[in-house]
């Protein structure tokens, strides 16, 4: 509610009018179509969205090394092990079960 201390908003900024003194972005506010450029084709808009995180987007990184039926910690990646072969594979399997398709090994 307006009160005789409260001054008046001139009709040229409540129209939107080009004026240096108006707020950044009345012009815009202003405007009956607002463009929307980022959202113009599906693939600006799948740029431009919010993240989504599936399971598709996972990675399990393994590290191979040599050796039968060996298990080893790596010192610098807590719950991550360096696998030979023979468990390599059951970890593979593992991971796949769970819908992780991609594991890059590392030696």
């Amino acid at each position: 509610m307006l009160t005789q201390s409260t001054p008046a908003v001139p009709a040229s900024v409540v129209a939107g009018a080009a004026d240096s003194t108006a707020a950044p972005g009345a012009e815009l506010a202003a405007q009956p179509h607002r463009p929307r450029r980022l959202r113009r084709s599906a693939t600006l808009r799948r740029l431009v969205r919010e993240t989504v995180l599936t399971v598709d987007d996972l990675i399990y990184p393994l590290f191979v090394m040599e050796g039968e039926n060996q298990r080893q910690a790596v010192p610098s990646m807590p719950d991550c092990y360096r696998y030979s072969l023979d468990l390599l594979l059951a970890e593979v399997e593992a991971a796949h079960a769970l819908g992780i398709g991609r594991s890059p090994c590392f030696r």
